[in-house]
């Protein structure tokens, strides 16, 4: 049998549960190398009272370091002892909530992990619906995905997410923060924000600063004179003005004197003399070759529209290997669009048809169509009898 995680790694598996007789509430996490002392592992009952003990010095002293050093030493305890009951899935749980709290992803995706397991192997429901809407939510976060990546990990999840869940309200509201981020729709994606059930909120907050950063980025690029402030703050729900003042100027943005508009003129100036800052003399810099300029990148729903019109075209294509060549072609250029940042996921079903209609024309090895071959053989035909017609005497 293949040692496991925590073999390869130098700790003490246990093969037999060990009956702890500890009775301290609190005691400190160490990595087991070797078989530990039962005088040294808690038993179930003080385990309860030791979670009970970590949740109420949570809430007076927020002291993290402490909190996820004895949640470890009690996860430890319940994993010598071999426990695995629905006390094992509220310990994780809590764990996971607490890390929430404290922006602590590692430990968080360590309990998610957990939690899904205990849910796999024991059957354990409880909290179920409120975890995988924070499975959701994770694999949004700035720090954990790259470009678009997260839209093939999603899909997967809701393929493998039973009905109960996908209609749960924190699913769906997960869903639909998914839909916004993909698409772009501050206006949605705030009132989400605002609307937040559970502990959902503490995983968007990175996210809504991303969404401030777009939003304030496209307002700049895409208005002149003034936009007000309280418009501002309504549409990306900041609270006051104390803390929005701090934000924009951060993001090197330009307030009127009397601190009721966003000064676009004088930010994009601002904008132009730091950029101008920030580039190198020409005098030092070596000649370049002249790049070919890019052409505008299109949006996702005009890519999709002539995909669409170039497998219709492609139909009409007469010789196999041209067909082939082409269906290929357009294949890559459809798993290009998948990846695509600002997909949107409604458009999965007309995607995929695409593509089954490629695959197919790539495996044909007869001609597309009977009634286009018979056209270009009568059109010839009947050039060859006007040739004919005309040497005749």
């Amino acid at each position: 049998r293949a040692p496991s995680a925590q073999a390869q790694r130098g700790e003490w598996v246990a093969e037999k549960p060990l009956r702890g007789t500890c009775l301290s509430l609190e005691k400190d996490y160490f990595r087991l190398t070797t078989a530990p002392d039962p005088g040294t592992v808690r038993p179930l009952k003080v385990l309860k009272r030791s979670l009970r003990n970590v949740k109420q010095r949570w809430e007076q002293d927020q002291n993290y370091e402490w909190a996820k050093n004895q949640l470890r030493s009690i996860r430890q305890d319940l994993t010598v002892q071999h426990v695995r009951s629905r006390f094992t899935m509220r310990v994780y749980q809590e764990h996971a909530r607490i890390a929430m709290e404290a922006d602590d992803l590692e430990e968080l995706r360590v309990c998610m992990g957990k939690i899904s397991q205990l849910e796999q192997t024991c059957s354990l429901r409880e909290g179920v619906e409120e975890f995988a809407a924070y499975r959701v939510l994770l694999h949004l976060q700035p720090k954990s995905s790259k470009g678009g990546s997260y839209t093939l990990e999603i899909s997967q999840m809701l393929r493998e997410m039973d009905r109960g869940k996908r209609e749960s309200l924190a699913v769906k509201h997960a869903l639909a923060v998914w839909r916004s981020v993909a698409s772009h729709d501050y206006h949605a994606f705030f009132r989400l924000y605002d609307r937040a059930p559970n502990m959902s909120a503490f995983l968007m907050d990175d996210l809504a600063d991303q969404m401030r950063d777009r939003f304030l980025r496209v307002l700049i690029r895409t208005h002149r004179a003034k936009y007000p402030l309280a418009t501002f703050m309504r549409v990306c729900s900041i609270p006051s003005v104390g803390y929005a003042l701090p934000l924009l100027k951060e993001k090197k943005i330009v307030v009127d004197a009397g601190e009721e508009a966003i000064d676009i003129d004088k930010t994009k100036l601002k904008w132009a003399s730091l950029k101008a800052d920030k580039q190198p003399k020409a005098s030092n810099l070596a000649p370049t070759p002249r790049q070919p300029s890019c052409p505008p990148r299109k949006t996702i729903k005009e890519a999709m529209r002539a995909l669409e019109l170039a497998v219709i075209k492609s139909r009409s294509i007469v010789a196999p290997k041209d067909r082939k060549k082409e269906a290929m072609r357009l294949i890559k250029q459809a798993k290009q669009l998948l990846t695509m940042p600002g997909f949107d996921p409604s458009m999965g079903s007309l995607l995929q048809r695409l593509l089954q209609q490629l695959r197919g024309m790539k495996k044909r090895k007869s001609l597309p169509t009977k009634k286009i071959v018979k056209k270009q053989n009568m059109k010839k035909n009947k050039k060859k009898k006007r040739a004919t017609k005309k040497f005749k005497f």
